[in-house]
């Protein structure tokens, strides 16, 4: 493995974990009783939320360009069966 396609794995991993355990943690103190003007409970979870927002702020596009770049490959290969066999198309080269 390359070390761009490491750090690429790594970095997809880091943000999948941290996703993740956002998640859990917000869906872990939904019904939360706050009796303190500053509880820390709350604090945690207004960043925790600020975090889910910031993470699909900044992967929903990369996701949306992977999901076109897979669809184009998937057309790509449909399109040569449409296309007609002619000898310029098989790159024939016809010499007299």
């Amino acid at each position: 493995m390359t070390n761009r396609r490491l750090s690429a794995l790594l970095l997809a991993a880091v943000l999948l974990i941290l996703l993740v355990s956002t998640a859990l943690l917000a869906a872990a103190h939904t019904d939360h009783d706050c009796a303190v003007a500053d509880c820390p409970v709350c604090q945690t979870l207004a960043a925790a939320v600020c975090t889910l927002k910031l993470l699909l702020a900044a992967t929903l596009p990369a996701v949306l360009a992977a999901a076109r770049a897979a669809r184009c490959r998937t057309a790509d290969a449909l399109v040569p069966a449409a296309v007609p066999r002619t000898p310029v198309r098989l790159k024939v080269k016809l010499s007299n």
